[in-house]
């Protein structure tokens, strides 16, 4: 796989891995039903900004187009 930044907008942000491990561990300690719902839509998101590339990290987000 070519990690490039100016190919196909892709490589990886090691960030992301270790944000989502420290949510993890949040989810895990977590009992209220809401504040759970909110982690695991954290998790969701910061997953999307693994792969996203340089570009995606300086737009802040994951751009499926």
């Amino acid at each position: 796989m070519n990690t490039a930044t100016d190919r196909y907008n892709n490589g990886f942000d090691p960030q992301a891995v270790k944000d989502i491990n420290k949510l993890n561990e949040e989810i895990e300690k977590e009992t209220d039903k809401t504040k759970l719902t909110e982690l695991y839509m954290k998790r969701l998101c910061r997953g999307f900004d693994i792969n996203a590339g340089a570009t995606g990290r300086i737009r802040n987000g994951y751009y499926p187009y």
